[in-house]
């Protein structure tokens, strides 16, 4: 979109340098379209900020103003200026000239972490651990777009509450800025509640050392001594090109790592996580995609949209955590799926949800659950998933696995979530990847594929992910391979909830 963005602006003032008619328009917010994807959240959090969402009357309006006015590019957008002179030292540069805020009121929003941090060590413990998770449910509450804390319980689950990766890195941007600490990039989803984000903040703060780097300066993920970490090495081998190098050194690690052949033999039992509630059925339990950006986490967006509708649930797959075994086979690892899957849907019937490479760990488990254990899923939902034929052997194959990789890079220095045990179990996942059988399942299977390439050239629709077999039911969302579960997840969750209610 930037991209294509930025050319439409150039372009319009390329024609009107040579007299030619143009006029490119940045539309803000619009109540349709796009925006219909977003939860109240989502749109509650924008509305905070000071962009509202128009109206199509309110749009209509302002096209027909625009066509009056010669400049070759404009932002149609509806702003809320006093929320964004309350902003203070946060408003974005791109409004500095809309309004002004004054120095006195800059000067009070700028919060001394110091200070904050002077007051609670003056608390006796249960009382500094009461104000962190007052501080946490205050912040949790703003990220995501609500007026109240009321709306957030201390001992619900984080992802439950609607948290997903852009709104846990705020949050923790947030408590760092506030407390000048810097918290690890899975603070948020690793403490789980907002209670558990309290008592790691008492604990940081207990170890808080004056001396060392405020949180962003020099000495964190970012700093120099992180080249020589499997992380740094692996991020730094991708972005110079040579992505068969950086999987090569992961492949090293991960066989240095301990397996399981059995689900018996997991340390401690897959744990689900509940993200979503609701009167239908059946159950939806999703499987997170074996990359080291992936996690329980990666489906908190489509969940939003099952709120109030139907259970949803995600299982972690094993391995990614530090202390954890890797799967010794495809077998090992669709068992303690399956397992996980009935403890998780408690009975009742259950759909297997899976994105990308997760659809593969979907319709191995629901194959284990049909013919080895017996008890078969309600059905499988396929989101945009690519068949695995070889690690990355040539053709349309290879460049899909390259430029995937430089995105996972991309979201990793947006979130921060690479660490060694999640990367080198990826990569002992891409090994497990083109071994699972494909064969037909008598469990009813949806396939959603994406309408939109994330490749730079994609030439034709060799880029497609589609069904592999042809009694899978096949649909498509006007999304990419990422924004099917992210921005456009809306779309996604509709296109499910139509053939769950409609076929089982």
């Amino acid at each position: 979109y930037a991209a294509a963005n930025a050319f439409l602006d150039a372009l319009a003032a390329h024609r009107q340098a040579q007299g030619l008619p143009a006029q490119s328009l940045a539309w803000g917010l619009w109540g349709g379209g796009m925006a219909g994807e977003l939860s109240q959240a989502d749109l509650d959090r924008m509305n905070s900020t000071g962009v509202h969402a128009l109206t199509p009357e309110e749009g209509l309006e302002l096209f027909d103003t625009v066509g009056t006015l010669p400049a070759p590019a404009l932002v149609p957008i509806r702003l809320d200026l006093k929320a964004l002179r309350s902003a203070g030292e946060e408003l974005p540069a791109l409004f500095k000239g809309l309004v002004r805020v004054t120095k006195r009121r800059t000067a009070r929003s700028k919060a001394d972490p110091s200070a904050l941090r002077g007051r609670l060590a003056a608390l006796e413990p249960a009382d500094r651990e009461e104000a962190l998770l007052a501080l946490v449910l205050e912040h949790t509450a703003r990220v995501l777009g609500h007026a109240s804390v009321d709306a957030i319980a201390p001992e619900r689950d984080f992802l439950e509450a609607g948290v997903d990766s852009l709104s846990a890195m705020e949050l923790r941007g947030a408590l760092n800025s506030a407390l000048g600490l810097d918290l690890p990039p899975m603070a948020v989803f690793d403490s789980k509640t907002p209670a558990g984000l309290a008592r790691e903040l008492v604990e940081a703060l207990d170890r808080f050392d004056d001396t060392a780097p405020a949180a962003g300066a020099p000495g964190g993920r970012t700093a120099q001594g992180d080249e020589d970490t499997v992380t740094g090495l692996f991020r730094r081998t991708v972005l110079e090109g040579q992505t068969t190098k950086a999987f090569g050194l992961l492949r090293a690690v991960a066989d240095l790592r301990p397996t399981f052949d059995s689900h018996r033999e997991l340390a401690a039992p897959l744990r689900p996580v509940r993200l979503a509630d609701g009167p239908a059925r059946p159950r939806l339990i999703c499987l997170g995609t074996p990359m080291a950006t992936g996690g329980t986490h990666q489906h908190a967006r489509l969940a939003s949209h099952f709120r109030d509708v139907r259970p949803v649930t995600s299982l972690p797959s094993p391995g990614f955590e530090r202390g954890e075994n890797l799967p010794a086979s495809v077998g090992a690892l669709t068992s303690a799926l399956a397992h996980a899957a009935l403890e998780a849907a408690e009975g009742e019937p259950f759909v297997l949800f899976g994105y990308s490479s997760g659809g593969l760990l979907a319709y191995g488990t629901a194959a284990c659950l049909e013919r080895e254990l017996g008890t078969p899923a309600a059905g499988v939902v396929l989101v945009d998933t690519y068949v695995v034929t070889q690690e990355a052997g040539g053709g349309m194959q290879a460049q899909v696995f390259e430029q995937m990789s430089a995105a996972l890079v991309e979201r990793d220095s947006q979130y921060g979530l690479f660490d060694s045990a999640g990367l080198s179990a990826m990569r002992a996942y891409f090994d497990l990847l083109p071994l699972f059988s494909l064969d037909a399942v008598d469990t009813p299977v949806l396939f959603v594929g994406a309408e939109r390439s994330f490749l730079a050239d994609a030439a034709d629709d060799s880029w497609k992910a589609r069904p592999w077999n042809a009694g899978h039911t096949y649909r498509s969302v006007p999304s990419d391979h990422f924004t099917i579960v992210e921005e456009e997840a809306g779309q996604t969750a509709r296109t499910v909830q139509e053939w769950l209610s409609g076929v089982l």
